[in-house]
């Protein structure tokens, strides 16, 4: 029963809890996702990304990410991974596009995951592609994301997809910086 050794790992990556212990962060994390716990293999992900307590070791992050995602752990898990796929840290065994990795966390609520994809469809400024850009960054700036607002209203202003371009990217400016 590793349960309660991977809820015990954030305590032990804080400092804030006067338990600080990284070595024993690693070690109780990695027996415990071993065990088939989530919530430490994500916590052994961020440590391995950020290096806490050892070299940074993309490769491992990458393959706990991907897996958590897979495993639909946490939405997040998706984006990390798409986000280490378009940054050249990870590579796909399989070829998968990180676009496929920021499809599946949108589709589970992650508004990081939304907001890439957005990007992604943006960048390919043909005129469906920009409208399901605009719904997903609507998507993520309803739930708070400032910088969906933002990108919305750049993407509202630059392609006037609305009559009232101006007013409307004014509005979602406005919303952005009063969040």
């Amino acid at each position: 029963f590793q349960r309660a050794c991977a809820m015990l790992v954030p305590y032990l990556r804080s400092a804030e809890y006067g338990m600080h212990d990284t070595g024993k962060a690693i070690a109780m994390a990695r027996t415990a996702c071993e065990a088939g716990e989530n919530f430490a293999c994500a916590e052994l992900a961020e440590m391995y990304y950020r290096g806490e307590g050892m070299a940074p070791d993309l490769s491992a992050a990458a393959r706990l990410f991907r897996s958590l995602c897979e495993a639909q752990w946490q939405a997040d898990h998706c984006f990390n991974y798409g986000l280490m796929l378009e940054q050249g840290h990870a590579k796909d065994s399989q070829g998968d596009l990180p676009i496929r990795y920021y499809r599946l966390g949108c589709r589970r609520g992650s508004d990081a995951a939304c907001i890439n994809l957005a990007i992604n469809y943006a960048t390919n400024a043909l005129p469906e592609n920009l409208e399901i850009a605009a719904g997903l960054f609507e998507q993520a700036c309803d739930h708070g994301a400032r910088v969906a607002c933002t990108n919305l209203a750049a993407l509202t202003y630059d392609h006037r997809l609305v009559p009232d371009f101006e007013t409307q990217a004014a509005m979602l400016y406005r919303s952005a910086c009063q969040a």
